[in-house]
């Protein structure tokens, strides 16, 4: 009988962890396209056609997530990879990567983000 308790003990303990209520997302921008260039005659390629990477926007995929840690205060991240879509290849973590505690005061963070000035032209820009 005592191990019927204790069996379920553990398994109401197990359990807990499945409840906790967070916010992780995965997105991306996949952005491949066809590349027919020449080059001049002081070239030993003369021409080359291909599918590239990155030909408007660069290919990445993030994982975005937040976290109430009560209180008022969220705990958030975001990690970004550049991928190359047409080798499979890109370097770790070259986009933004950082860790931010936020609350109704304002938000503070720390890592590899965007700058204010590309947050102001990507609104503008036709092609962003």
């Amino acid at each position: 009988m005592q191990k019927k308790i204790i069996a379920l003990a553990v398994a109401g303990l197990a359990s807990t962890a499945a409840f906790a209520q967070s916010n992780v997302q995965i997105y991306g921008v996949v952005d491949v396209g066809y590349n027919r260039s020449s080059s001049s005659d002081t070239s030993t390629l003369k021409s080359r056609n291909a599918l590239d990477s990155g030909m408007q926007s660069g290919s990445r995929i993030g994982f975005r997530g937040t976290e109430d840690l009560g209180n008022g205060l969220k705990a958030s991240f975001v990690l970004e990879n550049a991928i190359g879509v047409d080798t499979g290849a890109g370097p770790a973590m070259t986009r933004q990567s950082f860790l931010a505690l936020s609350n109704q005061y304002g938000t503070v963070a720390a890592g590899r983000q965007y700058t204010p000035q590309y947050g102001l032209v990507s609104k503008v820009d036709p092609f962003g």
